[in-house]
């Protein structure tokens, strides 16, 4: 079975993305079945990860696009340029996707997991 904790960048153990939502939720589903915890809160939980995994693919999509420091007009509609906030708020999905890991009993492997891209900022 493919290890839950690489869903967060989107990616399975061999490095190979996976394609939908749907993959993702039957994965977890099938791993809390195995483990006899079918309970709605459990596939509430489930459908909450699976949310999150969309938006850090979103917000990941954004870095790569955008990269890092974004420019932006201040109240004086002066051009600054600033941190992406969508780095910030990738902290934060993640932070809440672990969360959800560590509720289902579910846990990270020891190398990290979240798969970002390995180029250097």
């Amino acid at each position: 079975m493919v290890q839950v904790a690489f869903f967060v960048a989107g990616k399975y153990q061999g490095g190979d993305v996976l394609a939908t939502r749907k993959e993702i939720t039957e994965s977890l589903l099938g791993q809390l079945r195995d483990r006899g915890l079918m309970d709605e809160h459990y596939r509430d939980l489930v459908a909450d990860y699976v949310k999150y995994w969309a938006i850090a693919r979103k917000l990941q999509t954004d870095i790569n696009k955008r990269g890092c420091k974004v420019e932006k007009r201040d109240s004086r509609g002066q051009l600054q340029t600033v941190n992406n906030e969508s780095i910030d708020q990738l902290l934060k999905v993640h932070s809440s996707m672990l969360r959800i890991l560590e509720a289902l009993g579910l846990s990270a492997p020891k190398g990290g997991g979240f798969g970002m891209d390995d180029e250097p900022l």
